[in-house]
């Protein structure tokens, strides 16, 4: 498949972007038919699933460095982060014990303790 719309699609779909009904489109371009209308929404459709997404690569790229990147964390994890977090460990630490982002450590930690039990914590 082609990463680029075809000349037909193009024409369609700038045609309805600036407000053409399917039939000023039809009268305004002669080569163009219904299903060459119906054939540019499928193109459209079928460049968008074959373009990986930006979140889907940077999800791939986090787990590469730490595999429990945006994964959710189960109720052994906080427990276990907070007696981690209690007992002074930093967050470097907890990033490597835990397989996740310092930035993911540090936003759990405020989620799960109240502001004057972490700011020494997240200021390290």
């Amino acid at each position: 498949m082609s990463k680029k719309l075809s000349p037909s699609s193009r024409v369609v779909l700038e045609g309805i972007a600036s407000g053409l009904s399917y039939a000023q489109i039809i009268e305004r371009n002669p080569s163009i038919t219904y299903p060459c209308i119906f054939a540019a929404a499928k193109e459209v459709l079928d460049l968008q699933d074959a373009v990986p997404s930006k979140t889907a690569h940077h999800i791939e790229a986090a787990r590469s460095q730490y595999p429990n990147a945006y994964q959710p964390w189960s109720t052994e994890d906080d427990a276990e982060l907070i007696k981690k977090v209690r007992s002074g460990e930093a967050v470097e630490a907890l990033s490597e014990y835990f397989g996740r982002q310092p930035s993911a450590i540090r936003s759990r930690i405020s989620k799960l303790l109240p502001p004057e039990d972490t700011v020494d914590l997240i200021e390290r």
